[in-house]
């Protein structure tokens, strides 16, 4: 895989209340050389996104401070000519969560535990890569 795939300078925003989780989707994403940050709750992402909108929002659907869909709804009111690709990942295919979170503006979602590939895949189909 040659670095002429990847989008240069895409910020990536990775949200979750769980250190060992955040690592890990950090791990998977620096193969794309993007820029990372993370955050710890729904709150401080809110607020790093009214600082500065990243393109990439990768995010666990339990959020210790709010639902995934009071998330991507705020996130939605960021006030951004085009939104953030918002990536949700979840523990269960529960077809209800992933639904919800579609309607309310996830660009897609991934089941855990989710692999390079997965990623790869989610990221491409959403035009990030």
């Amino acid at each position: 895989m040659g670095r002429e795939r990847f989008v240069d300078m895409t910020n990536c925003l990775v949200v979750d209340p769980r250190d060992d989780s955040r690592s890990l989707v950090c791990d998977l994403l620096r193969r794309y050389e993007f820029t990372l940050e993370t955050e710890q709750d729904g709150r401080s992402a809110l607020e790093r996104c009214a600082r500065e909108m990243p393109d990439v929002v990768v995010f666990s659907s339990e959020l210790s401070d709010m639902d995934a869909s009071a998330f991507l709804r705020a996130l939605g009111r960021r006030g951004r000519e085009t939104p953030p690709v918002a990536l949700m990942y979840c523990d269960e295919p529960d077809a209800a969560t992933i639904g919800r979170a579609v309607w309310d503006g996830a660009s897609g979602c991934m089941v855990r535990p989710f692999d390079a590939r997965i990623l790869d895949d989610t990221l491409r189909q959403n035009g990030v890569i």
